[in-house]
């Protein structure tokens, strides 16, 4: 009894760290496929995601996760296949989640100005551009 109780938590430990490792792995050269097959989940992109191509399922949703101190303004170049979900109250700082409409490929592009340049003493930081090329199958 003591055997199968240890193979049991043993094999529930290295499913999780199986599925740590899948989810905390971004892609690591340009073109790389992102996301799989989400089955109608939320998939993240980082900065280290810029100019890759990301997967989704029609119906998933796609959450930008770029860094923090910037202001950013995000869309998709064909609304029809990505765009972004209305409604959908974000934590304070949180940038904005796009749902997959229908089958076909589109372009998100965010631009990203730094918040300092808002205020009384404005800086000079110039602003980010992130990039992503969206296949929703």
């Amino acid at each position: 009894m003591k055997r199968i109780m240890y193979w049991s938590l043993v094999l529930g430990w290295v499913v999780v760290a199986l599925l740590f490792r899948a989810d905390a792995s971004p892609a690591s050269s340009a073109g790389e496929l992102l996301g799989g097959a989400p089955a109608a989940g939320s998939v993240s992109v980082t900065l280290a995601d810029d100019d890759k191509v990301v997967a989704l399922d029609v119906g998933a949703g796609l959450r930008l996760a770029l860094v923090e101190g910037y202001d950013w303004t995000a869309a998709a170049a064909d609304p029809a296949v990505l765009s972004r979900q209305v409604g959908v109250l974000a934590a304070a700082g949180a940038q904005p989640l796009f749902e997959a409409h229908r089958a076909g490929r589109t372009t998100l592009i965010a631009v990203g100005d730094p918040i300092c340049r808002k205020g009384p003493s404005p800086c000079g930081e110039p602003s980010r551009e992130f990039r992503i090329n969206v296949v929703v199958e």
